[in-house]
């Protein structure tokens, strides 16, 4: 069901994105500013909470669209303010992130260096929230060849549609 701002509980999403700590995590992975040139408009954690809109939001232009939105704008600044209440590096400015914002940070997103260095960030946090919810207890029943059905997820192999049919060669990706 949609409402009249895109899917419902789209706030709820943009509010998940923002309180998972391996955002965070991941944006560690990439580099921080040099001294040169124009300073950042926005922390680096922002391209890949932009990143993961697009999957809410269906689209870059409508995620640009959506934070343009001063309530929306306004819930994201004051709910990263809030878990970094001491951290001015943190918050988000003013004016909601753009677009070009988000291209310009995708050169990092897809260096292969810095991917690499995301991957091995991800694997840890993936198994940080693994533990969290009670899945890989190393005290659980089983063992690592025999685990017990209690410390496993199942996936039953459903395909997702692209949304876009492209090669991955031609829009900058590669695997």
């Amino acid at each position: 069901m949609k409402g009249p701002r895109g899917p419902a509980g789209s706030l709820q999403a943009v509010e998940a994105v923002l309180r998972n700590p391996a955002v965070y995590a991941l944006a560690r992975a990439i580099p921080e500013k040099s001294a040169a040139g124009r300073p950042r408009s926005h922390p680096a954690y922002m391209w890949l909470v932009y990143l993961v809109l697009v999957s809410v939001w269906r689209s870059a232009r409508q995620v640009e669209a959506e934070l343009a939105d001063p309530r929306v704008w306004r819930f994201m600044r004051h709910t990263v303010k809030g878990m970094f209440p001491e951290e001015p590096s943190m918050w988000l400015a003013d004016r909601p992130m753009r677009r070009h914002h988000y291209l310009y940070g995708r050169r990092y997103l897809t260096d292969p260096a810095i991917l690499e260095k995301i991957r091995q960030i991800h694997s840890g946090e993936a198994v940080k929230l693994a533990r969290h919810i009670g899945l890989l207890d190393p005290q659980g029943p089983g063992s690592q060849t025999h685990p017990d059905l209690s410390r496993m997820l199942y996936g039953d192999g459903k395909v997702i549609t692209p949304l876009y049919r492209a090669e991955p060669t031609t829009c900058g990706w590669t695997s």
